[in-house]
């Protein structure tokens, strides 16, 4: 699941990339899964609505 939201999503594609040159392959599917987790956590919990996902953007951490 997460790879295939990395491919309809540019924002997570390059999270994807990033993470893999860091940490691997194996653990960048993971590290990306996470984070799609956590995007779909928020958007349950705040009633947001994701008609737009391919244009979604991921915010900065600070």
């Amino acid at each position: 699941m997460g790879l295939i939201a990395a491919n309809r999503s540019p924002c997570l594609k390059r999270f994807h990339e990033q993470a893999g040159a860091r940490r691997g392959a194996g653990k960048a599917i993971i590290v990306l899964a996470r984070k799609f987790l956590g995007i779909i956590y928020r958007t349950w919990k705040n009633t947001w609505m994701m008609e737009d996902f391919p244009n979604f953007m991921l915010a900065e951490e600070s």
